[in-house]
């Protein structure tokens, strides 16, 4: 099937940068896949700082920056290669085109771990085959 529906381009005009076929592999075996080198040091400082901030005062970011997807992290829903791997995994070409993705994004959380914390679920754990 053709991915002539998907966008071109990003929101700020930046080319979208398909999943190689290398990514394709590794996600399909491993279900999910890093992106090396996505952001730099200064991007990830100011990501951190705005959700450290939407966490603990929210109240000190102005309104429309009050989500965890909003200011500096916006870059990262929007990315280039994060943009090309949505449209390989998740896209519906039923309402994708130039305008728009064919992927939306429902909710999000943050959660923030102090140092030496060693009880990581990212999915909440448990469940029939929860191998410890």
């Amino acid at each position: 099937m053709s991915d002539d529906y998907l966008p071109k381009n990003n929101a700020d005009g930046l080319p979208i940068v398909p999943m190689t076929d290398v990514q394709k592999y590794i996600f399909d075996l491993k279900g999910w896949i890093c992106l090396p080198g996505l952001i730099d040091a200064d991007q990830c400082a100011k990501i951190r700082e705005h959700l450290y901030a939407f966490v603990e005062d929210p109240e000190q970011l102005p309104e429309e920056i009050r989500t965890a997807q909003a200011g500096p992290a916006e870059m990262l829903l929007d990315h280039p290669e994060v943009v090309g791997v949505c449209n390989e995994i998740i896209a519906h070409m039923y309402v994708a085109d130039e305008d728009y993705y064919g992927f939306r994004y429902d909710h999000d959380y943050v959660s923030i771990r102090s140092a030496g914390h060693d009880n990581y679920r990212p999915h909440g754990g448990g469940g029939l085959l929860n191998f410890v």
